[in-house]
């Protein structure tokens, strides 16, 4: 039978969740540890991929399970997986449905700071200016919501069939007087484009870049200018929405 399991994970000590070749991953460390648990070889889909170094508060794999246990497999699993990974549930489904195709939707948080604080470091983007221009960044993701072709905001934009992608959410708010975040809900996503899209709307708030020139992003396209992602410890992918009830 298959199951989908609801999971969050800190990404810092990850090469994100695909797993790598030459390198550990969320993924592998999943896989792994739930073969050893079940007895059985386990290969698990996810519902997108996450860069290195990225978060999820939540996080959604799908895999078969010959014999689904009598015990507790989220409390087996999560005394086994390390702190930084953790099971929240498990969900029967029917046997076509996919973590990743089935998804009609994905929300993502970045945070960013102006102070430097090592407790939030890990989630974090430390932001070196101490004035931030609020509304001109709000600003900035309304124009953003008002567009829905994201060539520019892509670092592989060929390698995408279209480019074109539905924001219907995107807010800046103020968590405390130093912290702040972005919250984005779309139906997809192209490759590092939160990432880019904060890094420029960072950029409209410090003044480095104005509402005009980012506009002419959608407009002109940026093939002369090297594209530049904020770094990924202040990204999280916070929720992942399906036509039917994973609650």
């Amino acid at each position: 039978m298959k199951y989908f399991f609801q999971i969050s994970y800190r990404g810092t000590n990850y090469h994100g969740w695909q797993r790598q070749l030459s390198a550990i991953s969320v993924q592998q460390v999943i896989e792994d540890t739930m073969s050893k648990v079940l007895r059985q070889d386990i290969i698990v889909t996810g519902c997108g991929r996450t860069d290195t170094g990225v978060h999820a508060s939540q996080y959604f794999f799908d895999t078969v399970i010959q014999e689904y246990p009598e015990y507790d497999l989220v409390w087996r699993l999560n005394k086994v997986l390390p702190d930084d990974i953790s099971i929240l549930s498990v969900i029967p489904v029917e046997i076509k449905t996919h973590a990743r195709y089935d998804a009609i939707s994905r929300s993502y948080a970045y945070y960013f700071h102006t102070q430097k604080n090592p407790f939030v470091a890990l989630t974090s983007t430390l932001v070196d200016h101490d004035n931030l221009g609020v509304e001109m960044m709000q600003a900035a993701l309304d124009l953003i919501m008002e567009n829905n072709d994201f060539r520019s905001f892509c670092k592989t934009p060929d390698h995408h069939n279209t480019t074109v992608c539905h924001i219907t959410y995107a807010q800046l708010s103020q968590v405390d007087k130093r912290r702040f975040k972005i919250d984005i809900t779309a139906n997809r996503y192209l490759r590092s484009m939160i990432r880019i899209i904060a890094h420029r709307v960072i950029e409209v708030g410090s003044g480095k870049l104005s509402l005009s020139k980012l506009r002419d992003y959608f407009n002109k396209g940026n093939d002369t200018e090297q594209i530049v992602m904020a770094p990924p410890q202040g990204l999280f992918l916070t929720d992942v929405v399906y036509p039917f009830d994973t609650a």
